[in-house]
């Protein structure tokens, strides 16, 4: 089988190692972003395994669209790419174009998936490689695997999550697309969809007249930590200065202190009142993601016990 891969990073690496293990794969072309292609990852891999690639910031353009046909596909497998691939593409393989999602589809189609996942509270998630149609994440589904969400997962770590599983869910499975003995099923069920003009509400600003849940699960679903975040980061604003918060804990449940209260701001602890807890500030970053202790966070803020963040500051 003749395979053209698009694709970026780790995952795809991964993928096109466990199809090299098969003899009766033949892979073309890779197709990969020279921007996401930063350390040359990409590039030295398909050196050393003497593939063809092209290293490009536009898929769909008119060469690369003449030298996809020119390889003839029977599969096009977009894998972590961020490319979407226009019909000029789509119609040329044989058999089918495929593409790995990190979601549930239907639920959950689109972009920053691990984040709205956790931000939502969702117990579970599950990632898909589905057939590519005309729309964006509809097409019928090749393979999903779904999994519980620890409850304090990030979305970093569930992003690496959702690729270490669609890793493993395509070393099982891709021997049906090469006997051609592979089924699909068409999306069931309610779908939801984020673009990349989706935002968490206040960009982020954590806002203390909610619940504690609702607040850790904010945290929690915007920290990408170790990977960069491109999406959006959680914050504190007060005095027109915003710092960026990691991770938070739950000190106590609040049944005296008004939303907003900062219960205490010292070099040891920065407690403040949501709706129904205290809540600790555990982690912290400036604007420059540079770790700052309690000290750093109460001098750019200007904040002390006694004071309030409210939605004044939201």
């Amino acid at each position: 089988m003749n395979f053209i891969i698009i694709g970026n990073g780790k995952m795809c690496i991964d993928c096109i190692s466990i199809m090299l293990n098969y003899n009766n794969v033949d892979i073309s072309l890779v197709i990969f972003s020279e921007k996401l292609d930063k350390r040359n990852q990409m590039t030295n891999f398909l050196k050393k395994i003497k593939k063809d690639f092209i290293s490009t910031s536009k898929l769909n353009s008119k060469n690369n669209i003449s030298l996809i046909k020119k390889a003839q596909p029977d599969y096009i497998l977009n894998i972590n790419s961020f490319w979407i691939i226009k019909e000029d593409i789509l119609q040329i393989p044989k058999i089918m174009s495929i593409n790995f999602h990190n979601g549930p589809l239907p639920k959950y189609g689109g972009v920053n998936i691990p984040s709205w996942a956790i931000i939502n509270g969702e117990m579970y998630h599950g990632v898909t490689w589905h057939i590519i149609d005309e729309g964006i994440d509809t097409g019928d589904i090749l393979w999903q695997e779904k999994f519980r969400i620890d409850d304090d997962i990030t979305a970093g770590i569930l992003m690496a999550k959702c690729i270490i599983e669609g890793i493993k869910l395509f070393e099982k499975k891709i021997c049906f697309l090469l006997d051609n003995s592979f089924s699909t099923t068409i999306q069931k069920g309610l779908r939801t969809y984020y673009s990349l003009k989706d935002k968490p509400a206040n960009r982020g600003v954590i806002n203390f007249e909610k619940k504690y849940d609702v607040i850790y699960n904010l945290v929690r679903g915007l920290n990408y930590l170790p990977f960069n975040n491109d999406f959006e980061f959680s914050k504190i604003r007060y005095n027109n200065k915003e710092v960026i918060i990691n991770r938070v804990s739950m000190y106590s449940i609040n049944k005296s202190y008004k939303p907003g209260f900062i219960f205490e701001a010292n070099s040891s602890v920065i407690r403040i009142s949501c709706l129904d807890a205290i809540v600790q500030l555990e982690s912290a970053m400036n604007q420059n993601l540079v770790s700052m202790n309690n000290e750093k966070i109460i001098n750019e803020l200007k904040i002390k016990k006694g004071n309030f963040i409210n939605d004044e500051n939201i």
